[in-house]
């Protein structure tokens, strides 16, 4: 099967609009019925929505993680331009959502809600919720 390939003429609008689209599947459990009920703007996340994806996906770290799956090339004018593949495009979103679900784990562990240790048998870091210690003490009174 033939890759198809799309052009990229603005990358910081590509990359927003593809953060915000993961943001918004983010924790989905059936896709949107409509198209049109697919967010792909800032304008269309509120104050909260926005603080949210700006702390847990920055368009920082999102261009960063594009740099990994735009190809490079120069139109006949010596510009430099950017595409990607279908498939490459399908690899950043879950790069995204890697990402997303990474920092979220991370907030929530600086915030005291999760705790964590590197697992050397899994390779890679483990999470649980953080016992209550007021219950515990509780627990141990009674």
């Amino acid at each position: 099967m033939k890759k198809e390939w799309y052009d990229i003429t603005n990358v910081d609008l590509f990359v927003e609009a593809s953060r915000v689209l993961v943001y918004d599947a983010f924790g989905e459990k059936d896709q949107k019925e409509d198209i049109k009920d697919i967010k792909m703007s800032l304008d269309e996340l509120d104050d909260d929505e926005k603080e949210e994806i700006n702390r847990c996906l920055p368009q920082q770290e999102c261009l960063a993680i594009a740099e990994q799956h735009l190809k490079k090339y120069k139109n006949k004018k010596n510009q430099i331009l950017y595409r990607i593949s279908d498939k490459a495009y399908m690899a950043f979103i879950e790069s995204l959502n890697s990402r997303l679900v990474s920092n979220m784990l991370h907030k929530l562990s600086m915030e005291g809600f999760l705790e964590s240790a590197f697992d050397s048998n899994l390779n890679d870091f483990v999470f649980w919720v953080k016992e209550d210690e007021e219950n515990e003490n509780t627990d141990k009174k009674s």
